[in-house]
């Protein structure tokens, strides 16, 4: 004999497809938000700094090149979007270094696995906000790891900079640009 009962939680399915529908309007931002990003130390913040890189360090000719547009405050990654229009690509002086979308693919059966919780809890009345906090904090460290990785691939320092920075690992310096990481929750705009 099989002995089945039932229960609803809060509107029944109109409350789970509500919850649902809230869960999938949200979105879990990993990065270094521009009002955070100020830096006491540079005219660059945190945001441009991930950028450059994640994109490498132009020759100095083209730096020269932009240097009027970005005094002016036209972000970084703007005045380099104008710059190759005009020019085309360009070779890099320093290789890039991507940060936060190759840390993320890395850890993208861990981020499944919490989104998986997430939407169980959304389908069971729990807390949407705390599980997505836990997404991003899961994602944030994974971030963060990522600098320190041996997956990143990341090319080692040239003998120059060793000395100058005194060290060989590549983004390490005063750790301003790691510790800058975040995240937000936020509604998505797709939406």
């Amino acid at each position: 004999m099989v002995n089945m009962t039932h229960s609803t939680n809060g509107e029944g399915v109109r409350g789970l497809l509500k919850r649902i529908e809230s869960l999938s309007s949200q979105k879990v931002a990993v990065g270094i938000p521009a009002s955070e990003s100020k830096r006491a130390d540079s005219d660059i913040d945190n945001a441009d700094l991930a950028y450059i890189h994640t994109h490498g360090v132009r020759p100095k000719a083209m730096r020269d090149e932009m240097q009027p547009e970005i005094n002016k405050g036209t972000p970084y990654s703007t005045v380099l979007q104008m710059y190759i229009h005009e020019h085309g690509s360009i070779n890099y002086q320093v290789p890039p270094r991507p940060i936060i979308e190759p840390a993320i693919e890395n850890a993208k059966s861990d981020m499944a696995e919490l989104l998986g919780r997430t939407a169980k809890t959304a389908a069971e009345d729990g807390d949407i906000q705390k599980s997505l906090e836990n997404v991003g904090m899961a994602a944030q460290s994974d971030v963060k790891e990522w600098f320190t990785n041996p997956k990143n691939g990341w090319p080692e320092n040239t003998p120059s900079t060793i000395k100058a920075k005194g060290s060989d690992k590549p983004l390490i310096d005063t750790g301003a640009l790691r510790n800058a990481i975040t995240f937000v929750i936020q509604e998505d705009e797709n939406d």
